[in-house]
């Protein structure tokens, strides 16, 4: 707490005078370096101890993960939460008030949990304050700090004098300095900072300190209290823009007394403050109840682990329980009154949600209030006690919509003869960007930021690749543009690699059918690159054109037909396949053969043979060398039970033949079915042409 202190106006580390940007507060980046030397005077400037055991409970919430600050601070009577959300009575708000608040996108340098200020005559500000901020003023996770603040502004006074302020935290003497503006008027400007924690690597700030600072002993027995405006409005302490009488001073004074040479005007000695403004947000939330749901990693699709905003519609939700506590837990989903039932396990619980519209959502957790029981007499539950012990308020957006990218003027011209283009381009707030120069600059550069200067290029065509991704993680589809650097290109492209080749035989049925092109091309489609069979048939297909790699790729939805000639068609043109100058490729075809698909030649025991010996192996001999056997895919079954048949399966050397051993005998009398799985991913030949899945049956015999 800060106690009674005799301070003068030229302090050194601790508290600040000298000249402001602006009576009130200031900037956070403009009061940082001075907050954290306050620090180190902290112990002279406010001597503090823990709370006495006759104090009143004050305390400190747990880190919010999602932003990494307290939930909430409490004197005893109160709690209050960290205000920093849009239209809620906050003196921060997010950059964006329009957007939900999320860490670190869209959220303020620094918030209050308390602030109480107070002005009038000769007394510019008077503030008192528990605040959060970041050690280097700018939104940085890791940088979190908190402290508690007194701030004194005292003007038109006479200078080099002494003037004492009591006020609802103690009592400081001052001596007042000469403006620098006006030497022969006075002037007070002092700041003490004190708890001030500084994070590092290695440790997180000391929460409780800051707390401590603000809250502890402020006198023997007693904790400090929030000073809390008359006629509050219901879940706040008070007003942030009007000015009112207050109550819950831990000194005794609910005012501002200031006392020394016309401190009230000329000829008047007392000055006297009795109206304040005060934010001061109550926490929501029950002791005992569950912690605040938080995104599970796996759908927590944003930039960091703290943002709020998720790609995913239909996300898992996940928290903690109080030690010992076995109660179920249910979720409300923006208030609706059927919650969602989780599941608790190890001290965790667990919810995944049904799909969520777009936008902005708030869920909360809660159990039974083990507290809510009639009296045996009455049959009334005790006034003021809830049904249910609730956790605070997650708040998230659901954003599964991708941005979109574009390049933008200026272009470079083309042709051009700069060897170092430069691109620019755009999409929504706070996209980030990647992008690619090819044929140069393959790789996906994750730094990318408009607009875009590469190093210096060899003539040639160049595509300029660029792609957005938001804070969701939503992707953008590439934007692209084309530049020709040095001589307009007059060569049309050409065909320099396909497969299969032209005229293969033995080609796998499963097989995709490709061409790459000596430049970059345009036009390429399922109606530029198309597959026939032998008798004219169009082979339906999806086609890509990848243009890292000038390659295009032709996927057959289905199988190809075994040992059957095909014929593969590329259409050029000023309106089909061309490359970036429009200039078009010369329409070409190539045939190619697929390969006979394998078959069983031969098995053993044969089909529908009896007295088989008990001990006997199965094997099956292929038409050629297949892959893809395996106790999958080749099986013994009891043919009555329909049991699977333990077994190896293994390669006769290196011939085409198969054994299925059994790992037991097999039953006297009984009828077996072995099966052969032929396909894609199963039984098939080197090529990928699958086998026609076969099965047979035999009986086994007494021995």
């Amino acid at each position: 707490m800060f106690t009674k202190s005799h301070n003068h106006a030229t302090f050194g580390v601790g508290a600040r005078s000298g000249p402001e940007p602006r009576p009130g507060r200031i900037p956070a980046k403009g009061r940082l370096a001075s907050v954290v030397a306050g620090a180190l005077l902290t112990a002279a400037l406010s001597p503090l101890a823990a709370v006495p055991a006759g104090a009143a409970a004050a305390g400190v919430g747990p880190v919010d993960p999602s932003n990494g600050f307290p939930a909430w601070y409490s004197d005893g009577t109160v709690k209050l939460q960290l205000c920093y959300m849009a239209d809620a009575g906050c003196l921060s708000e997010p950059p964006n008030p329009a957007a939900p608040a999320s860490y670190p996108d869209n959220f303020p340098e620094e918030a209050f949990w308390f602030n109480a200020e107070a002005a009038g005559g000769n007394l510019r500000l008077y503030e008192a304050a528990l605040e959060g901020a970041h050690t280097n003023g700018v939104v940085e996770p890791g940088e979190q700090m908190g402290f508690g603040r007194l701030r004194f502004i005292v003007e038109n006074i006479l200078p080099n004098t002494s003037y004492t302020i009591t006020h609802p935290y103690g009592v400081n003497t001052f001596t007042s300095e000469a403006d620098p503006k006006n030497p022969a008027v006075g002037r007070i400007r002092v700041t003490i900072d004190s708890g001030v924690c500084a994070p590092n690597l290695t440790a997180p700030c000391d929460w409780a300190g800051v707390g401590a600072a603000f809250l502890g002993d402020y006198k023997a027995g007693s904790t400090a209290t929030f000073l809390r405006q008359v006629g509050a409005a219901p879940g706040t302490l008070g007003d942030i823009n009007t000015p009112r009488a207050v109550t819950g001073a831990p000194s005794g004074t609910n005012a501002v007394i200031i006392t020394g040479p016309n401190a009230g005007g000329p000829g008047v000695n007392t000055l006297t403050v009795n109206t304040f403004t005060v934010q001061g947000l109550i926490a929501e939330g029950s002791d005992g109840a569950p912690s605040t749901p938080d995104l599970a990693a796996a759908s927590d699709s944003g930039r960091s682990a703290m943002d709020n905003i998720t790609n995913v519609a239909a996300p898992t939700l996940t928290g903690t329980v109080p030690a010992g506590s076995t109660a179920p837990v249910q979720l409300i989903v923006d208030g609706a009154a059927t919650p969602v039932a989780a599941t608790v396990s190890g001290g965790n619980y667990s919810a995944k949600l049904a799909p969520l519209a777009q936008g902005v959502h708030r869920i909360q957790s809660r159990t039974a209030n083990p507290a809510y029981v009639p009296d045996p007499l009455t049959g009334v539950v005790p006034a003021g006690v809830p049904q249910f012990l609730t956790s605070p308020t997650l708040t998230f957006t659901v954003d599964s919509a991708a941005p979109v990218a574009s390049v933008i003027a200026p272009f470079p011209s083309t042709p051009t003869l700069d060897t170092t283009p430069t691109l620019n381009f755009s999409s929504e707030a706070g996209a980030r960007f990647e992008c690619q120069l090819l044929p140069s600059n393959t790789a996906w550069d994750p730094t990318c930021a408009s607009p875009k200067t590469w190093d210096a290029q060899v003539n040639g065509t160049y595509v300029f690749n660029v792609r957005a991704t938001d804070a969701a993680g939503n992707v953008s589809t590439v934007a692209s543009r084309t530049v020709q650097i040095g001589p307009a290109d007059t060569v049309a492209p050409t065909v320099t690699g396909r497969t299969p080749a032209s005229a293969a035989t033995g080609v796998g049925t499963g097989t995709n059918v490709t061409a790459t092109f000596s430049e970059f091309v345009q036009g390429v489609s399922g109606s530029t690159f198309t597959l026939k069979n032998a008798a004219g048939t169009t082979i339906p297909a999806t086609v890509t054109y990848d243009q890292a790699t000038r390659r295009a790729t032709l996927d057959p939805t289905a199988l190809l037909t075994p040992s059957t000639t095909y014929t593969a068609t590329l259409t050029g043109g000023t309106a089909t396949i061309r490359d970036l100058a429009n200039r078009p490729l010369a329409s070409t075809s190539w045939r190619f053969t697929t390969s006979a698909a394998p078959t069983v030649t031969s098995r053993t025991p044969g089909i529908n043979a009896t007295g088989v010996l008990r001990t006997a192996d199965i094997t099956a001999t292929f038409s050629k060398p297949v892959n893809g056997v395996s106790t999958a895919t080749f099986t013994l079954k009891n043919a009555t039970t329909g049991a699977v048949i333990a077994a190896t399966v293994t390669r006769n050397g290196t011939t085409n033949q198969w054994i299925l051993n059994p790992a037991a005998t097999l039953a006297a009398s009984t009828r077996y079915t072995a099966t052969i799985t032929g396909g894609p991913t199963a039984v098939r030949d080197v090529a990928g042409t699958p086998l026609a899945s076969t099965a047979w049956n035999f009986t086994t015999g007494t021995r």
